[in-house]
């Protein structure tokens, strides 16, 4: 019976190739897999010689007059990025198009997307969380919530550039109505989706493997059948006015279940398993936290970076946009700065308080002074002192709350073990990628962050629709090694954590701030044979304090990256001693201020006449007094003193942001935290 099916399909197969005339001779025919009566969406070829993309699409219907034109299919993603309810591209012919979008009749600011796509399959979310009644930061309630899978989406021709956003109902229009509260746009939105995943079956691995060794990886399992759902939950409009610009979140809503929406695309590849037992390694934490109060103070930090951007994001509130976060932001990070000269013990929590609003209003106009240009005039906040007052006068409920939960300790708790566990996830993709030379794009490390219960598990999945046999040879490869006597998964993950960049930013300071000006000058100037010994005596002098495993090529790499950086630092002796005075000056802030120093603390500290040596006043002064565009000069001169790798880089375990996942991913893994934790058990 077998054998007379894939005979009727290869004769089919055949017989439409025939019927191409031979154009396509090297390549899989188009539309092959639309006559074949085996193949299922996202049309897998099972037992294929090599996996290979070959489906997954989504159709793209064009809607003219109240007539539907056929314009292909495209990948879902790429579809579900560029329209969803909000989304604007030029595409088909280089016209340009949009999401055919309509509000809901039943819940206020939301789209309904059954009137943009039609769905072939749709989940409850309940069948796919079970540990939880809200959805992240979406607060989507689960039980009322179901995951749509589009075939088709709608879209229509847009013409013209005028547009206007609704305020009231969160929605486009093409006209200026009357009686509605509208803002005009001078140009297309831009959108990027907000993205959750789940697993859509149990994994189960086929071939697994338990490593004994090791306190932290237990077992390793492959599975040729892995099924994900990447979720759209919303769509982050930026709509930039001839004023201002907003940041909304569009919501959906299928008005015909009267259910919140999530619309998704179904992966289906392979992956392997990593089981991880973390219980012991999160009961240390508060140890580790209050033994090192620089790195505390500095997760603190960005706990309140991601809770300014989650106010603003998810809940509209604070500031008209998310570009206008960064500003914020480092302006209460010199609040924090002002109240430490006082009181170097003191934190946020103790100034913004509600009896304390003219205090904090105070501190503004000292930080940006009407008549001086000084402190942080010079980091152009002396445009930015409306927009800084309007926030702190008329919102300042909203930053109290923000910083309530910052220094609320069960939620600066939870947000420290999400570091952990992504920190993880960073630095193993960053290991595998180094050491079995798998590139980035072809194998994605996720986790569910919803099974955290002393265990996790993180799965590292071929990109590719379909599996492309990444994960079975990395299986195989990592099976050898794990079996290997002298495997040890912590000492390979420390080995990641160990940036290039961030030592040599390191060595940078340490001669900068411990050598004789003029030496450094003489010495740095030029190619003096001197240069790789001074900069291997400084290797060696961090090496007795640091936990540092270097070798001869690594050592090298250093020195031509310290020796590039000083080379652009020490144009002259009197820009030589101004990079001195601010490295000494960072290395005394950091111990002063308890986290480690911005380039507006750094400002800050320089702005209170900080320099002893008259040839660094000199420069000082010079850079003071030239402005480009919003800066001085002096605040562009200060930020190349201050480290760029801290809590991570793309050179170490921070390859970027994995697009759609994560809106502030940067903030949220901390090699220093997982390196302490990680010696810490080792220590034991």
């Amino acid at each position: 019976m077998d054998n007379d099916k894939n005979y009727a399909r290869a004769s089919s197969a055949f017989e439409h190739w025939k019927s191409l005339k031979n154009k396509y001779p090297y390549f899989h025919p188009p539309d092959l897999f639309h006559i074949d009566p085996c193949a299922k969406s996202p049309y897998l070829v099972p037992q294929s010689f090599i996996p290979i993309s070959i489906g997954g699409n989504i159709e793209i219907e064009s809607i003219d007059k109240g007539r539907n034109n056929n314009l292909g299919s495209e990948t879902a993603d790429f579809t579900l990025v560029n329209f969803l309810p909000g989304g604007y591209k030029k595409r088909w012919n280089f016209d340009h198009y949009k999401a055919i979008w309509k509000l809901s009749t039943v819940k206020s600011r939301m789209a309904d997307v059954s009137s943009t796509f039609n769905f072939f399959k749709k989940i409850p979310l309940s069948e796919l969380i079970s540990n939880k009644s809200k959805l992240s930061h979406l607060n989507l309630p689960v039980e009322n919530s179901i995951v749509y899978f589009p075939s088709t989406v709608y879209v229509e021709k847009v013409f013209g550039y005028k547009y206007y956003w609704d305020e009231e109902r969160y929605f486009i229009e093409k006209e200026k109505n009357e009686g509605f509260k509208l803002y005009e746009l001078s140009r297309d939105p831009t959108s990027f989706p907000i993205q959750n995943c789940f697993l859509l079956n149990e994994f189960s691995s086929e071939q697994q493997v338990r490593v004994e060794n090791s306190t932290l990886l237990k077992q390793i399992g492959y599975s040729a059948s892995f099924h994900l759902a990447k979720c759209y939950c919303g769509n982050c409009l930026d709509l930039f006015g001839k004023k201002d610009t907003l940041t909304r979140l569009i919501r959906f809503f299928h008005d015909n279940d009267n259910a919140y929406a999530l619309i998704g695309t179904e992966h289906i590849s392979e992956a392997v398993e990593f089981k991880l037992s973390i219980g012991d390694y999160l009961e240390k934490l508060k140890t580790v936290l209050e033994s090192d109060k620089i790195l505390e103070n500095d997760l603190k930090f960005a706990f309140l970076y991601v809770n300014i951007y989650d106010e603003v994001l998810y809940k509209g509130n604070l500031l008209k946009s998310t570009y206008d976060i960064d500003a914020l932001y480092n302006f209460i990070l010199g609040i924090d700065y002002w109240i430490k000269q006082e009181n170097p013990s003191a934190d946020l929590s103790e100034i913004f308080t509600a009896e304390n609003k003219n205090e904090v209003l105070n501190i503004i106009l000292k930080l940006i002074p009407e008549s001086e240009e000084t402190r942080l005039v010079l980091a152009g906040y002396d445009e930015k002192k409306t927009f800084i007052k309007d926030v702190f006068q008329n919102n300042f409920d909203g930053v109290l709350s923000i910083i309530k939960n910052t220094f609320d300790e069960i939620k600066f708790k939870d947000f420290c073990e999400s570091v952990f566990c992504e920190t993880i996830v960073s630095a193993l993709n960053v290991w595998t990628q180094k050491y079995f030379g798998i590139n980035e794009d072809n194998l994605i490390f996720w986790y569910d962050e919803y099974v955290l219960d002393g265990n996790i598990s993180i799965y590292a999945y071929d990109n590719y629709q379909g599996g492309s046999g990444i994960s079975k040879e990395f299986f195989k490869k990592i099976v050898q090694k794990s079996s290997e006597s002298i495997f040890d998964f912590q000492k390979e993950l420390l080995r990641v954590l160990q940036c290039e960049v961030c030592i040599a930013e390191t060595i940078l300071l340490y001669l900068l701030s411990e050598y004789d000006v003029t030496f450094i000058f003489n010495t740095f100037k030029g190619s003096s044979p001197e240069q790789d010994p001074i900069i291997l005596k400084c290797i060696e002098n961090i090496e007795k304090s640091e936990p540092l495993n270097l070798n001869k090529k690594e050592k090298e790499t250093l020195i031509t990256f310290v020796k590039k950086d000083l080379h652009r630092l020490v144009g002259s002796e009197e820009l030589t001693a101004f990079y001195s005075e601010l490295s000494r000056s960072y290395c005394e802030l950091k111990s002063k201020i308890k986290r480690s120093p911005t380039s507006v603390d750094m400002l800050l500290y320089s702005s209170e006449d900080i320099f002893y040596d008259p040839r660094a006043m000199i420069i000082y002064e010079k850079y003071r007094s030239v402005k480009r565009g919003d800066c001085f000069e002096v605040f562009d001169r200060v930020k190349e003193i201050v480290p760029s790798c801290t809590n991570a880089c793309p050179e170490c375990i921070s390859s970027g942001n994995q697009y759609m996942m994560n809106p502030y991913g940067f903030l949220q893994v901390d090699k220093r935290l997982l390196r302490r934790l990680l010696e810490m058990s080792d220590a034991q």
